[in-house]
This record gives structure tokens, C-alpha cells and sequence, in this order.
């Protein structure tokens, strides 16, 4: 009798094992918004993906795509005086959870006093000829990718990125014009200057790691520098790094 009882026991414990399951669902959201009279775009992010470039549309277009396991996803967008709010918010259902998304963001080409990134896990990625005046990007984990911002004398612009975990690439090709503030805990930071380098003070900090130009830099040292990258900088636009575990790469 005893065996018995045991022999039952586990196999009730093995068919509720078996009824184990995962709800799996395909994620499209697509939500637009008017950009009449918008001058600051905030995005808020949880564990996705994020791709920012230029439209010739007359709104703004949040579009969410990927897969998600065992969790609830939500996009929401709105405007209040100024300003847009674009948050992608997520609820766990069950313990074992996954997400691949990706937010892909499309706003009509024109100047924006402020674009504000907040992501918590995922890359971060802008492409060419966005216009902002104030530029801040905070993600604690992912890769960040800024191409050319565009930007005009009479609209410099000001650029502050931290990121706690992950590599930081920003393409400086294009004429520079403002400040660059950069901060990475644990990540390398790329960054691509050009043939003919916008004049441009540079401040760059590693704790540990080191800089790795790959053209001779003036006033460098192995692990900080203090000088400039092209011609003499007399409109005094400034770049500063600051790297506490990883390496400062600089290439034409």
C-alpha cells in the first residue's frame, strides 16, 4: 500500500509538470500623434529596442513590434502643451519572461529644443540629420548609436549621454556645433571624427582602460587627455568622456 501511495504522488506531480505553459504573443502597436507646436520629445522605456530618424510626415509615429512571453505590453503617447510623452510600459505574468522588441520612433523633420531617451535594457539608436537643441540619452543597459545630428549656428546642440552598461558610438562627422557630455561605467565609447575633423576641445577621462586613436592626438596620454581634434577651436565646442572601466577608441 505504501508503494502505492507513492507511485500515485509522483505521477500526479509529473502531469502537473506537463501542464505547464507559456503565453506567447506577437506585439505590433502603431500610434500617432500631431507635432503642431511640439518642441520636446520625452521617451520612456523598460526593456526594448529604440530607433529614432527623421520623417517627411507631419506626425509623430510610435510603432512597438517584437515578441513577448509572459508579459503584458503597453505603448501610450500623448501631448501636453509642448511636449510629447512616449512611454512603453510592461507587467510581468509568471517567472519566466522574455521580450525581443523593438520601438521604432519617426518625427517630422524640424527643430526640437529637447529630446529626452530613458531606457532600462535595450539599444538605443539615432539616425542622421535629427535636429535638437538639447540632446539626453540615459540607459543603464545597451548599446548607444548617435549618427550626425544636424546642427546650425544660430541652433547648437548640446548632447548628454550616460550609460551604466554598454558600448557608446557617436559619429562626429558632421560639423559640430555645442557641448558633448559622455559618461559610461562599463563600455567602451567609439567615436568617428572624420577625414577633416570638426575643430573641437576634447576632455577625455579612463579609469580603467585606455584612449586608442588611430591619428596622432595632441596632449593625449595613454588613459586621459586634455587638448583638441582638429585646427584651432575657436568656437569652443567641447567634448567630454568620461570612462570608468573600458576604452575610449577615436577613428577618421
Amino acid at each position: 500500500m505504501k508503494k502505492l501511495v507513492i507511485t500515485i504522488c509522483i505521477a500526479t506531480i509529473g502531469l502537473l509538470a506537463g501542464c505547464t505553459t507559456s503565453n506567447e504573443q506577437t506585439i505590433n502597436i502603431i500610434k500617432t500623434i500631431s507635432s503642431t507646436n511640439i518642441q520636446q520629445i520625452k521617451i520612456d522605456a523598460k526593456s526594448t529596442n529604440i530607433e529614432l530618424s527623421p520623417s517627411k510626415q507631419t506626425e509623430i509615429q510610435a510603432e512597438l513590434k517584437g515578441q513577448v512571453t509572459n508579459r503584458v505590453v503597453n505603448l501610450n503617447i500623448q501631448s501636453s502643451q509642448e511636449i510629447v510623452t512616449i512611454v512603453e510600459n510592461e507587467k510581468y505574468e509568471g517567472s519566466d519572461t522574455k521580450a525581443e522588441l523593438t520601438l521604432h520612433i519617426k518625427i517630422p523633420e524640424k527643430l526640437y529644443q529637447k529630446l529626452a531617451i530613458k531606457n532600462e535594457a535595450g539599444n538605443i539608436k539615432l539616425q542622421k540629420n535629427l535636429q535638437v537643441n538639447n540632446l539626453e540619452i540615459h540607459s543603464k543597459y545597451g548599446d548607444i548609436t548617435v549618427n550626425s545630428l544636424k546642427s546650425l549656428p544660430k541652433n547648437p546642440t548640446n548632447v548628454s549621454i550616460n550609460n551604466d552598461r554598454g558600448q557608446v558610438t557617436l559619429d562626429l562627422t558632421e560639423p559640430i556645433i555645442g557641448n558633448h557630455n559622455i559618461q559610461i561605467s562599463s563600455g567602451n565609447l567609439y567615436l568617428q571624427v572624420g577625414q577633416k575633423p570638426t575643430p573641437i576641445d576634447v576632455d577625455f577621462q579612463v579609469q580603467a582602460g585606455n584612449i586608442h586613436p588611430d591619428f596622432p592626438l595632441k596632449g593625449s596620454a595613454s588613459n586621459s587627455m586634455n587638448g583638441h581634434i582638429g585646427t584651432k577651436n575657436e568656437s569652443k565646442n567641447q567634448l567630454k568622456a568620461k570612462v570608468l572601466s573600458g576604452n575610449i577608441h577615436l577613428k577618421k
